[in-house]
Parts: structure tokens; C-alpha cells; sequence
């Protein structure tokens, strides 16, 4: 039987027998990777919560931005999980959350 804290990192190895890379989003405590057998968490930023709208899809961006433009796996999962923390503070959906590099 596993702990609450060792569920997601459970489920991402599981996941990883079918891909080279799993990242598995666990809201307000953060999220966990799996790339070739190494696990990565990263914690979840503490913002004021207005409306969690949107939130995984901000994650997505935040992470794959990271990802794909070169990052390591540490620095793409805290990028989704603070774009992810970011987005909540207002409530519904909303045009821009911050742009790398722009403020």
C-alpha cells in the first residue's frame, strides 16, 4: 500500500512503462515527473487561490515551454507548477499570465 505522497509518483512509473516521459499534476502539492526511469517533483507555489480555471492547462504551457525549448526537467516542472499557481489568482480565464522574459 502506498502513502498519499508516494500515489502520484506510483502512478507516473506505472505510466512510464508506456512513454519516454510522464509528468503527473497533483494540484496544491505540486507535480511529479518520470523520464527515463529518474522521478523529479517539484512543489507547488503558494498563491492566493481565487478560481482554479484553467490552471492544468497554464501547467501545460509553463512545462512544455520549458521542455521543449532546452530546459532540464526540474527547472520545465517548477515553470509549469508556478504557471499553473500563477493562473489562479484571478478568477476565470484570462489573456496573459506572464511571458518568459517579458516581465
Amino acid at each position: 500500500m502506498t502513502t498519499a505522497d508516494e500515489q502520484p509518483v506510483a502512478a507516473a512509473r506505472i505510466l512510464a512503462d508506456h512513454g519516454p516521459l510522464v509528468v503527473v499534476k497533483n494540484g496544491a502539492d505540486g507535480a511529479v515527473a518520470v523520464h527515463d526511469g529518474t522521478v523529479v517533483r517539484s512543489a507547488a507555489y503558494s498563491v492566493q487561490t481565487v478560481d482554479a480555471t484553467g490552471a492544468g492547462d497554464s501547467f501545460d504551457g509553463g512545462f512544455l515551454a520549458g521542455w521543449l525549448g532546452g530546459a532540464d526537467l526540474a527547472f520545465s516542472l517548477a515553470l509549469g507548477c508556478a504557471c499553473g499557481a500563477l493562473s489562479t489568482r484571478r478568477a476565470g480565464w484570462h489573456r496573459r499570465t506572464a511571458d518568459a522574459g517579458r516581465g
